[in-house]
């Protein structure tokens, strides 16, 4: 998991599909974006009763807020995965910069992995 995912507050008040939503559609989807949050991946399952009873609510309240939730956009579904654009862009752009760590890291055990081989080299000489 890549070790720092920003929760950016400012962004998701200022989403044109968050203030589309009404009073009641924002607690849920306040709700849902920390569920999202929690995942490694920053989706959740698209699973219409598990959702519902993690938020506590029906099936059918579910499914209405899920209608209004993609009409306005806020909702992302993909590959029986759910998710918001805020949530996947600040998990995405989390993988890349732990991805960057990592292909530093390589290099630099590359270079340590060089220079300890030509120590061992003079060493022997």
């Amino acid at each position: 998991m890549p070790p720092k995912v920003y929760f950016p507050v400012t962004d998701i008040l200022a989403d044109p599909t968050w203030t589309a939503l009404l009073h009641c559609e924002r607690r849920v989807a306040l709700d849902l974006t920390i569920m999202f949050w929690a995942e490694i991946d920053g989706m959740i399952k698209d699973e219409d009763w598990s959702i519902a009873r993690r938020l506590g609510m029906t099936i059918e309240e579910w499914q209405l807020c899920r209608g209004t939730f993609t009409r306005t956009g806020w909702l992302i579904e993909s590959e029986g995965r759910l998710t918001n654009t805020i949530a996947k862009r600040e998990f995405d752009n989390a993988q890349d910069a732990y991805m960057k760590v990592i292909a530093k890291s390589k290099k630099g055990g590359e270079v340590t992995q060089k220079k300890a081989r030509l120590q061992r080299l003079e060493a022997g000489a």
